[in-house]
């Protein structure tokens, strides 16, 4: 029995390149194309048919990371490099759609569309719909 050879091993993407540099994927993305290129950024390799995200030899990717490294101002973070963005304010209130509204309401979508706008009653029925 033969075993195949894994055609992207030794291969790595815009995520492997961000989270050793410790930025966000989109950063990473600006480094490797783009009127902001980064010199020495490498360049993605021909990958398998099938295969639909840029991919880059990790050994170039590799020696790229070290010298971005090396003169960037910012260290790379012991508990793993990826920054994560800021949760939002918005995900901390508990919203809800129209069709919410209609049901509270025994309307259909439409009425509660309506209603916003117009103005018709709008806060009335909003505070009248608050559970």
């Amino acid at each position: 029995m033969t075993s195949k050879k894994d055609p992207l091993a030794g291969l790595v993407g815009y995520d492997y390149i961000a989270e050793q540099l410790g930025v966000l994927d989109a950063t990473a993305r600006t480094y490797g194309g783009g009127p902001k290129r980064v010199d020495g950024f490498p360049h993605p390799v021909k990958t398998p048919p099938g295969v639909r995200v840029t991919l880059f030899d990790k050994n170039e990717a590799d020696n790229f990371i070290a010298e971005r490294l090396k003169v960037s101002r910012r260290k790379p973070r012991p508990e793993g490099n990826r920054r994560r963005p800021r949760p939002s304010k918005r995900a901390e209130l508990d919203l809800v759609g129209y069709a919410y509204i209609a049901e509270q309401l025994g309307v259909v979508v439409q009425t509660v569309r309506n209603m916003r706008a117009s103005g018709q009653n709008s806060n009335a029925t909003v505070k009248s719909c608050s559970l």
